[in-house]
């Protein structure tokens, strides 16, 4: 079987990147001359003309962390695929010296073959973590206006 699944169950504006990024394949498919297809710059378009439409109530850097969350069902956009990456390392780090607590000689070692302590590893993992959560301030922000602004 072959085809293509949309789910516009979900409100209009949430659609949006979908929709349009759906629209651009289609186009280019129909079209090859305009050139082909490339996923990551349908979705940063798509994302560039959402913002638009939001009146720059949010950033278009939030708004593409919340798109690279929820990417696809089968895998993530940049931004989350990088937040997963030092999320793994910081626990990996975690684990290697929980494990090597025991013997400090080995400990010491460790800290000083890895290039990345669990401190740094904890702030770049934080960092990611706010930047995350203030797209997603600003975005319920942005849901709150259109909702008072429908009423």
């Amino acid at each position: 079987l072959g085809g293509v699944l949309l789910n516009p169950n979900t409100e209009a504006m949430l659609n949006y990147v979908p929709l349009h990024t759906f629209a651009q394949w289609v186009r280019l498919s129909l079209s090859p001359s305009e050139g082909s297809y490339v996923e990551t710059i349908a979705c940063r378009t798509a994302v560039a003309e959402w913002h638009q439409t939001l009146g720059g109530h949010i950033s278009i850097e939030s708004l593409q962390a919340i798109v690279d969350t929820l990417y696809l069902p089968h895998e993530h956009g940049p931004f989350a695929a990088e937040y997963i990456v030092a999320l793994e390392n910081f626990l990996s780090l975690v684990q290697e010296e929980t494990l090597l607590a025991s013997d400090s000689k080995n400990a010491v070692t460790s800290a000083k073959n890895s290039g990345c302590t669990l401190k740094d590893a904890a702030a770049d993992l934080k960092q990611r973590a706010v930047c995350l959560s203030g797209a997603y301030e600003e975005w319920v922000t942005v849901t709150d206006l259109r909702t008072m602004a429908a009423l």
